[in-house]
């Protein structure tokens, strides 16, 4: 679907938010693929708060 070309009817020259759909695709799914990672990260750490070991080794 094209962006409407006219915007004249708010009172603007332009598109006030110009851009590439694809880019913007592309950042959105590194965005998604940085918070799985960090997802899995907390979980792991997570995981160890019921680990005797680990709690002796940081002095808990």
């Amino acid at each position: 679907m094209a962006r409407p070309a006219d915007w004249d009817i708010l009172d603007l020259d332009g598109d006030p938010t110009p851009g590439d759909p694809a880019r913007v695709r592309q950042l959105a799914s590194r965005f998604h693929d940085f918070a799985e990672t960090a997802h899995r990260a907390k979980v792991a750490v997570d995981s160890l708060q019921g680990d005797g070991a680990v709690l002796t080794w940081v002095g808990l």
